[in-house]
């Protein structure tokens, strides 16, 4: 699922996969995002906020990515509980 939240608060939730096509405006009539979903991958594509820093990252498509707009207190996160292979689960030494 692709989980959207707005103050920490999910606003949002889509399912995901390789043939997801939606696109999702979060306005809350002073700031707005346009996140869209296609191709497997989740991404901010237009927002108001000043940095562009949501909209400068790279899209998301793992369990645990997220897209973070401070400004606009918005965050987008890929969310799974199936847990992915080839990843570590912890660091030895």
């Amino acid at each position: 699922e692709v989980l959207i939240k707005h103050e920490g608060v999910v606003i949002k939730t889509i399912p995901f996969d390789e043939t997801t096509d939606e696109t999702f405006t979060f306005n809350d009539g002073e700031h707005y995002n346009l996140i869209v979903i296609k191709d497997g991958k989740a991404f901010v594509q237009e927002a108001d906020c000043r940095d562009q820093i949501c909209v400068k990252t790279n899209p998301i498509a793992l369990n645990g990515e997220i897209i973070v707009c401070l400004p606009n207190k918005i965050t987008v996160e890929v969310f799974s509980e199936e847990k992915q292979d080839g990843g570590l689960d912890s660091i030895a030494d």
